[in-house]
């Protein structure tokens, strides 16, 4: 096939529709389809070619968390399009690289495959800062409406994103397929317990401390404060001094949290690390004993999938999102509550090396459902329906 895919982000952009993009394109690439993918530049004014990648000038928006704002034409992508006798374009963006793409594919006549990445309803603060919020939700939905209509096939990460669509009254099929992740870097990394050390020095936590770990964007819909109270909670519960909580990764509300952490009186306890090269995540993830997410935005959750790969026994809010990946007790741990979160923190970081051991195990052959052969062939499918919808 011959396909075309557009989304407004794209490596080395560090999130989860990059990192879903570039799974995709690289997995149909390797079964020999002919892949490109057009995504914003924010380096330059003038259009790039890199290979099969282009990328169309656009403006970083600092306040809409660094989000990339490209115009939402180029004449030279879509006259290179029409040489290559596209078969398919896979939208995976909304924006302006998104829009794009509906463009090119209503002057192309080819196939329509669009991906529902994220629940913006969750994402409409960054717009609204609060005002109009319910014509935000309101307008978001009925976007959403409009698109799965006009798409040939609609795809979902998961059945969460299913059970919204069905709420909102989208009765179309709904292909439900969770992003296929390369999880060998992590499975496969070998931990340096030296570097680890000095690392640990490096940001003044002693090397046999206990390490709670996040890793991901630092932002609201993350509900970093409230780990950060939970936290808070803990130590207070647990009387224990050896326990420090690292938090990974950047975003536009890094200075907040910074000082909420001071505010609690305990930021001896907290390290915020910043913003991380995507290939160093197994390291930063081998730092940690515990990890732990207060968030139930999620559409997958692809960090979870990294940390269990990493052997990471995962303390996460309950989300019904969740429930394909991980059964309480067994790979994992649910919790509802800050007394929930503290009880099994502190249960967890009392397991046995035994009992540790069996937790990972667990969770590691639970992975096995998100390959990146298991989300090819899905795919596949799912094109090949699209393209003979247009025959």
């Amino acid at each position: 096939m011959n396909i075309a895919i557009f989304s407004d982000t794209f490596p080395p952009e560090i999130n989860g529709v990059s990192t879903s993009v570039s799974m995709l394109y690289r997995v149909l690439k390797e079964h020999g389809h002919n892949v490109f993918v057009i995504t914003t530049n924010p380096y330059t004014k003038h259009l790039m070619q890199e290979g099969d990648i282009f990328r169309v000038p656009g403006i970083k928006l600092k306040k809409f968390y660094g989000y990339i704002f490209a115009r939402a034409y180029s004449r030279k992508v879509v006259k290179f399009l029409k040489e290559q006798k596209i078969d398919l374009v896979h939208i995976n963006h909304d924006f302006s690289i998104g829009q794009f793409g509906w463009i090119v594919q209503k002057q192309l006549k080819c196939a329509s495959v669009y991906t529902y990445h994220t629940m913006y309803e969750d994402y409409t603060y960054y717009a609204t800062k609060g005002k109009i919020d319910r014509f935000a939700k309101w307008f978001v939905r009925d976007y959403f409406r409009n698109i799965s209509n006009r798409c040939d096939e609609l795809i979902v990460p998961s059945y969460k994103c299913k059970d919204y669509a069905r709420r909102i009254g989208i009765n179309k099929y709904i292909n439900v397929i969770p992003t296929g992740i390369d999880l060998d870097m992590f499975l496969n990394f070998k931990l340096d317990i030296n570097k680890k050390n000095e690392y640990l020095k490096s940001i003044n936590i002693p090397a046999d401390s206990k390490i709670v770990l996040y890793l991901g964007r630092l932002a609201e819909e993350k509900n970093i404060e409230v780990l950060l109270d939970h936290f808070k909670d803990f130590l207070n519960y647990s009387k224990r001094d050896d326990v420090y909580f690292i938090l990974v990764g950047d975003g536009p509300l890094r200075k907040k949290y910074e000082k909420h952490a001071s505010d609690l009186g305990i930021s001896n306890k907290v390290r915020f690390v910043g913003k991380v090269l995507y290939e160093d995540s197994p390291f930063y993830y081998s730092l940690g004993d515990v990890f732990v997410s207060a968030s139930v935005s999620e559409t997958q959750g692809l960090t979870f999938l990294e940390a269990m790969a990493s052997k990471k026994i995962l303390l996460v809010k309950s989300d019904i999102n969740l429930f394909e990946l991980i059964q309480n007790g067994y790979n994992g741990y649910f919790y509802e509550n800050s007394e929930e979160f503290c009880e099994k923190l502190g249960k967890i970081l009392n397991f046995t090396t035994t009992y540790y051991s069996e937790v990972v195990f667990n969770a590691l052959e639970s992975l096995n459902k998100w390959g990146l052969e298991t989300f090819y062939r899905k795919v596949e499918v799912v094109y090949n329906k699209a393209i003979k919808k247009v025959w």
